[in-house]
């Protein structure tokens, strides 16, 4: 389908817009009635940016970050499916970030909420490193919050496990000013010398390279970007592994699509499946939901509030 068709398929004035994004990928333009914006590559089905209505991006994107088939995207919200890091025989963080997703359906409802869902199914090149059926669905609502949804059915006839994550990067003033609450009394997984413990501190900060896996989080975490005043609420409903990455000023310069100095201005925050991988038997589903609100003045961000259901099937 040329980008041409799936624009007037998929598109909805004012709403929606399918067009070339970076690197010739087709991406979608969402726009919301309070002016919050998002974009949505149909690579990965990764959203690469999430503006609030105060035209603040709430997402970091490396500013070498590459748009090619079969690679990652450094920044945004990339798709981790199966596999998180080098945790299993498969490539890092899996295939799911480097495939061309498909869009499924888009729609604005009743409450002025904008929807896209994209999907991806087992194909030869997903068989050549997974010998499984499958069908992912990645649903992205924007309203005053940003809600990602990732489904998984299983097609085929065995069973099988997978671990999955929303990896999170967040823009913020200085890193090493930022702050995670929530993550208290947690016990904990750091892949850098494979040490394991329990956090002590009421905030997480950032000194140094950062990338532990905290396990059984609570439903709600807080983000705070205290050099530029921000504050972000992470609620996720069935991922309760949180990571806190930072690969700091020695591990970023291995990192050829991000410049030496970006690591100042991210944090990645994501939302996981991977202390206990997923079990699904064939024909079930398994859902993971992600919502994150962000203090824009003149909004009221409540304390505590469930993770938006978003129906996906």
């Amino acid at each position: 389908m040329t980008i041409a068709e799936m624009q007037a398929k998929f598109g909805i004035p004012g709403s929606v817009t399918v067009a070339k994004g970076r690197g010739g990928i087709p991406a979608l333009a969402l726009s919301h009635a309070s002016g919050a914006e998002a974009e949505v590559s149909l690579l990965g089905a990764h959203v690469t940016s999430w503006c609030t209505a105060d035209g603040v991006d709430r997402l970091f994107l490396s500013r070498y970050a590459e748009f090619k088939p079969g690679g990652a995207i450094r920044g945004g919200v990339p798709v981790i499916f199966p596999q998180f890091a080098n945790e299993g025989p498969f490539p890092k963080h899996g295939f799911a970030r480097g495939a061309q997703w498909t869009i499924e359906r888009t729609a604005v409802a009743s409450d002025e909420s904008v929807t896209v869902v994209l999907g991806l199914q087992d194909n030869l090149a997903t068989r050549a490193v997974w010998p499984y059926s499958f069908r992912l669905e990645l649903t992205v609502r924007l309203a005053d919050t940003l809600t990602i949804t990732l489904s998984c059915k299983n097609r085929d006839r065995e069973r099988y496990s997978f671990t999955a994550a929303l990896h999170s990067y967040f823009q913020v003033a200085d890193a090493a000013q930022a702050s995670v609450e929530g993550l208290k009394g947690l016990s904990y997984r750091d892949f850098g010398d494979n040490a394991r413990g329990t956090e002590l501190r009421d905030a997480v900060t950032i000194e140094g390279e950062l990338d532990r896996a905290y396990v059984r989080a609570p439903r709600e975490i807080v983000l705070r970007d205290n050099a530029a005043g921000h504050t972000l609420r992470i609620r996720q409903e069935n991922m309760p592994d949180i990571v806190v990455w930072n690969p700091w000023a020695e591990k970023s310069k291995e990192l050829p699509d991000m410049a030496n100095e970006e690591y100042r201005e991210m944090l990645c925050v994501e939302t996981c499946a991977i202390a206990e991988p997923v079990l699904l038997r064939p024909g079930e589903t398994w859902i993971g939901t992600t919502e994150f609100t962000a203090d824009v003045p003149g909004t009221v961000v409540p304390e505590s509030a469930p993770a938006a259901e978003v129906p996906v099937g």
